[in-house]
């Protein structure tokens, strides 16, 4: 398979999606007339699927209806003058996309499960008004469509099982700005899967103010202050703190990836989480410079994966158990895709230090406009900002108190705050089951892009691109390759055979489960039933015994029951004899009787 992407410039657009600023630390209040939670079993083997509920808000003044319409912005209150992107479009297609992340929940996640009917709020604050008071579900989420200023979605937890915390009612609000446009592409339908799974997770408790209300395995009570997240300062790198999530699962993941049991000395290895932003953002994303394209990053591109990162931190809140045979692999900051051994503490070094050309945006890039991304899987654009420091520049200015852990490359442009200012590439555009390949074109105003089949060796020295039913050999990176009969391009470039086919490799690999620490009730080992005769009494450690002197102790084990049997038959003889002569005693004064009255 092949394609060829033939575009203008003006065309190219990058589906790079800001949800910095989306979760509202919202104070979630028990009803008053709650007196107790539904009853639970701490079981891992006791969980069932996660039954969700996706209800649509009907009737919403807050939601755009018409060009120039006045609402109200959740939170702040201020008046919003809606645009006709803010209309909803395309309605029936979002709704598949939920119905397809429902099914997709019952598969990854199990929960336990609430027995019966529960009761279900209204939410002032937030505008809502359920459409019923009771549900059967585990997790009942009102979606609104809302217009959004400072990001592309939004998400809340409104209600909680008030005995152990887990989140029971949520909101999620998706901005038809970004997602709900004409023309709602499968592109743009794998884009809002991805932003409704991500707000998903805040609404199961990822956020900063939910932290300590997490599920300890070990106790099966909440963490409290007792939360394992830390704080890290390099001496080296002033005004730059790294947070880092050590709960177990977190702790494996990362302990795997940066094969290091310590994120610092003292300090448990762990997913280190974001430290920019507002309190939307901060503390509650993993951090962008080890997360790109995971799919809880602050910024989601339309091709994130759901990695076993975000599983991991799902499992560790404690009331959810999570297939990890869903997750795909995440390729972004792992060595293997480096093409090279793993350099040493990686995961608190500057990063720009290790990374390969191909993983940022080069000079060439940005003169050149279009590239591949780092994984070689789409077509990208680079957007990056001049800097130089000292700068009065708000954003400049948090980059140059600590140049020396961002820019170790003294590079004279930046990324943005949420990537540690690693100049990322952007993605615009993928073809599935396909790598990327930069063209030439015929045409000087194109920006071309090339995609191809590729068959690799076995040893991955060299691959073959397959195009228009030709065949075409790479052997080594850089190789510039003639196409034959195309009037769109004259050729293409390759990329290093060993980088491409490791990585090929490397997104192929299923994610193993994980060993569990079990909770409190599994830990419990049943008490085992013992039939008396088979009772082995404990051998003094004085002298051994011998078999007949076991028989004997068993023998008079036995004695006391046999007396009482004995004794019984006894008993119930004589109660016979003497029912039986009152009997016959009776029947003769009967018969006495009988006869004078005659």
């Amino acid at each position: 398979m092949i394609v060829f992407l033939f575009l203008k410039y003006h065309e190219l657009n990058s589906k790079l999606i800001d949800l910095r600023n989306d979760v509202i630390e919202h104070e979630i209040k028990l009803p008053s007339d709650i007196q107790e939670s539904a009853e639970y079993d701490y079981s891992e083997s006791l969980r069932k699927p996660m039954n969700v509920d996706f209800h649509f808000l009907q009737n919403d003044k807050r939601v755009c209806t018409e060009e120039g319409q006045i609402v109200k912005i959740i939170g702040t209150e201020q008046d919003y003058t809606c645009t006709e992107d803010d209309i909803l479009k395309h309605q029936f297609s979002h709704v598949l996309v939920f119905d397809k992340m429902k099914t997709f929940i019952r598969k990854l996640i199990k929960t336990d499960r609430f027995f019966g009917l529960r009761k279900i709020y209204d939410d002032e604050a937030f505008d809502i008004k359920v459409p019923y008071n009771l549900t059967e579900s585990d997790l009942f989420i009102t979606v609104t469509t809302r217009p959004c200023i400072n990001s592309a979605a939004y998400a809340t937890r409104l209600m909680m099982d008030p005995i152990n915390y887990r989140p029971t009612q949520g909101l999620i609000n998706i901005c038809p700005s970004v997602f709900l446009k004409e023309g709602f592409s499968s592109t743009d339908q794998n884009s809002l899967f991805h932003v409704i799974f991500h707000e998903f997770v805040h609404v199961l408790g990822l956020s900063n103010s939910y932290y300590a209300k997490w599920l300890n395995r070990e106790t099966g009570k909440s963490w409290g202050s007792d939360f394992p997240l830390s704080k890290y300062e390099d001496p080296r790198f002033p005004n730059r703190s790294f947070y880092i999530l050590h709960t177990p699962q977190c702790h494996n993941y990362a302990k795997k990836r940066w094969n290091s049991s310590e994120f610092a000395p003292g300090i448990p290895m762990g997913i280190e989480i974001e430290n920019g932003g507002g309190s939307g953002t901060k503390y509650s994303h993993p951090e962008g410079r080890i997360s790109n394209g995971e799919v809880m990053s602050g910024q989601v591109q339309g091709y994130s994966v759901i990695s076993d990162m975000v599983l991991s931190i799902i499992e560790d809140m404690g009331w959810y158990s999570v297939d990890f045979s869903l997750a795909k692999p995440l390729r972004w900051g792992d060595f293997r895709s480096f093409g090279e051994l793993q350099p040493k503490n990686l995961h608190r070094e500057p990063m720009m230090s290790f990374l390969p050309p191909h993983y940022y945006c080069s000079k060439k890039d940005i003169e050149n406009i279009v590239s591949c991304d780092y994984d070689y899987k789409s077509m990208t654009v680079c957007v990056t900002v001049p800097v130089s420091c000292p700068s009065i520049d708000e954003e400049d200015q948090d980059f140059c108190s600590s140049e020396k852990f961002y820019n170790p490359l003294n590079l004279s442009y930046r990324g943005d705050l949420y990537h540690d200012y690693i100049p990322v590439k952007a993605s615009a555009y993928r073809v599935e089951d396909a790598s990327c390949f930069v063209a030439k074109a015929k045409t000087e105003d194109a920006l071309n892009a090339l995609f191809g089949h590729v068959e690799c060796s076995n040893d991955n020295s060299y691959y073959e691109v397959f195009f228009y039913g030709r065949t075409y050999l790479c052997n080594y990176e850089g190789k510039n390759i003639s196409v034959d009969d195309n009037n769109l391009v004259t050729s293409f470039i390759c990329t290093s055979p060993k980088i491409l086919c490791e990585g090929i490799e490397y997104d192929k690999q299923i994610i193993p489960q994980p060993e569990r620490v079990p909770f409190p009730l599994d830990r419990l080992q049943p008490t085992p039933q013992i039939t008396p005769h088979l009772t082995e009494q404990p051998t003094p450690l004085s002298s051994p015994q011998s078999d007949s002197q076991n028989d004997s102790k068993l023998n008079q084990k036995k004695n006391p029951i046999l007396y009482i049997l004995i004794g019984s038959g006894i008993l119930v003889v004589f109660l016979v004899v003497i029912v039986f002569t009152q009997i016959k005693k009776r029947k003769n004064t009967d018969q006495s009787s009988s006869f004078h009255q005659f």
